[in-house]
């Protein structure tokens, strides 16, 4: 991982390819509980990989999530548990990674979230933080805005809801007894 705040092309560019095989620690399980962001340059490949069309892997298996901190920034994240893909997040969304099953993640050998493979067993909240900001910064450029509108079929919005606002670094914070 580069030391900048941002991330590199090269770790972009590499982000799908990680090690085969799933930890099923109770650490790793437990941050399923909110799914991991992708960078936008996993989209794609993870849609080949699983032979569908980045339209049919949103609408089968993402939804659009946005980051607290800029609610202008949206990402595509695996679709909540018990919710359908090729939506919004709810605005306090509750539910695992639909892709968490067994113990273990489903695609992890094809290309699972970024975040989720760099979720290291030492993160503390500072790094889960500034890691979930990296990613944001991924997806801030216009081209990855657009085709997030492409894919949800109208612009994104920000869901806005008594009690919204408190966060992702809350809710890993919360999952990880930091």
């Amino acid at each position: 991982m580069a030391t900048s705040d941002a991330l590199t092309t090269e770790e972009m560019n590499n982000s799908s390819k990680y090690q085969v095989g799933a930890c099923s620690c109770s650490k790793c399980a437990s941050a399923c509980r909110r799914p991991g962001w992708f960078l936008p340059s996993q989209i794609a490949p993870l849609a080949k990989a699983l032979g569908l069309t980045v339209q049919e892997l949103f609408d089968k298996h993402l939804a659009v999530d946005w980051w607290v901190d800029s609610p202008d920034v949206f990402v595509l994240a695996p679709r909540l548990k018990g919710e359908k893909g090729g939506e919004m997040y709810p605005p306090n969304p509750e539910g695992g990674c639909h892709w968490f099953k067994n113990g273990k993640c489903a695609i992890h050998s094809e290309g699972k979230p970024y975040e989720c493979q760099q979720l290291g067993h030492g993160s503390g909240d500072e790094m889960i933080h500034a890691e979930h900001s990296k990613v944001a910064d991924a997806w801030r450029a216009k081209k990855h805005q657009r085709m997030i509108e492409r894919l949800l079929g109208e612009p994104p919005e920000t869901p806005q809801e008594e009690g919204f606002g408190f966060g992702f670094d809350f809710l890993m914070r919360s999952m990880l007894g930091g």
